[in-house]
């Protein structure tokens, strides 16, 4: 089901052997990224983890003490990017700190979450996302990360919950909805053609949380944050309704159509949790086209369901003549019960409601400049 790109597809002892830096080397160098005005050493980051996990309350202060001084400091970084989220980190309150200090305290409540702690050498799962969540690369580096069941270092969330079992791709005949989604590709094909067709300008260009977009990525979404953008489903019915049915599996956090237009690319960037699975069903894939995970390049076949946990470093290109269009949606880890489920959907929620989780919703709410280019030719 998963055709691999061919000449320079890595094995996974290769793509293991990769170092996150190998593999962020083109991010860094596209968005001119120069490092940090200051990182503390990662014994720091040891010691203030466990200060920080002794109650969700100072967890919060200092979150909230980090987001300030990034706020300061930020704005003298070489990177035009990185002043923009100063700006956001200066918006950060104690009271966003507390709601994700809370909800990370209440994942401890679940076995998966609390037994995967004590496998890391953590105190609960505060420690592990303040010491493993990449959000605080900023202020400190890492220590060394090995491969184990539940984690990887090419495994780099903003948000890091420990005990969830790592892999980069899943089969997907592990989930109950795959053949649902497959079985929608005839007509999502055709509708996705009627769109390009009609309506291309109703596609807008993909902004992060930033004051970011990637040159050639165009999206047309159905649900962002739990909200369903009822003016698209108008527009592709069909694949609305494929949008809607997967709100039984996953909340919405975002279903989309994801365009790349000829000759794009993609840099490597993480999501920001782990537990929650990206999906595609590929509706427009011509040659040329490809998506790394982890050091590991795949590429996709119209019509058959691709999932990937996208807490891995990932890029995604496109070098051929024509657009690429994927149906983009999410799923739980399939190693979650229901009511881990919901602890780590309450964690996303708090995400969301911090000035980074508002502003991203605002942006990709609000009207949008479409730049697809179905054909290069």
């Amino acid at each position: 089901m998963i055709e691999s790109k061919q000449s320079d597809t890595r094995s996974s002892s290769d793509a293991d052997a990769m170092t996150l830096d190998e593999l962020m080397r083109t991010s860094y160098e596209d968005y001119d990224i120069k490092g940090s005005p200051f990182v503390f050493p990662a014994i720091v980051r040891r010691w203030v983890s466990r200060f920080a996990s002794l109650d969700y309350r100072i967890f919060a202060f200092v979150l909230w003490v980090l987001h300030r001084t990034w706020g300061f400091i930020g704005r003298r970084h070489s990177n035009p990017l990185a002043k923009v989220w100063s700006e956001l980190a200066w918006q950060f309150t104690l009271r966003d700190g507390l709601r994700l200090g809370k909800a990370f305290a209440e994942l401890d409540q679940h076995p998966t979450f609390r037994n995967g702690c004590a496998e890391l050498n953590f105190r609960n799962s505060l420690d592990a996302t303040f010491y493993r969540g990449s959000f605080l690369d900023p202020f400190f580096a890492q220590g060394p990360w090995e491969i184990t069941e539940t984690t990887h270092p090419l495994q780099q969330p903003q948000y890091f919950v420990a005990g969830i079992p790592s892999s980069r791709w899943y089969d997907p005949d592990e989930f109950e909805w795959k053949d649902f989604v497959e079985q929608s590709f005839p007509q999502a094909h055709e509708e996705v053609l009627q769109l390009l067709s009609d309506h291309c300008d109703q596609f807008g260009i993909f902004r992060t949380e930033i004051d970011g977009t990637v040159d050639g990525w165009n999206t047309f979404i159905f649900y962002a944050n739990g909200r369903r953008q009822a003016k698209s489903c108008e527009r592709a019915p069909r694949l609305a309704d494929v949008a809607d049915a997967m709100i039984a599996y996953e909340e919405g956090e975002l279903t989309m159509l994801s365009s790349l237009n000829p000759r794009s690319y993609i840099p490597p960037h993480v999501g920001p949790i782990n537990g929650i699975l990206r999906c595609h069903l590929p509706l427009l894939v011509p040659d040329n086209c490809g998506l790394r995970v982890g050091g590991e390049e795949i590429t996709w076949t119209e019509g058959k369901v691709l999932v990937f946990d996208d807490s891995f470093v990932h890029e995604v290109w496109n070098q051929s003549d024509q657009v690429r269009i994927v149906l983009f949606f999410n799923a739980w880890h399939p190693a979650l019960s229901l009511p881990e489920r919901q602890a780590l959907a309450n964690v996303r929620r708090a995400y969301n409601q911090t000035p980074a989780g508002r502003n991203w919703l605002h942006r990709n709410e609000e009207a949008r400049t479409s730049t697809v280019v179905p054909s290069a030719g």
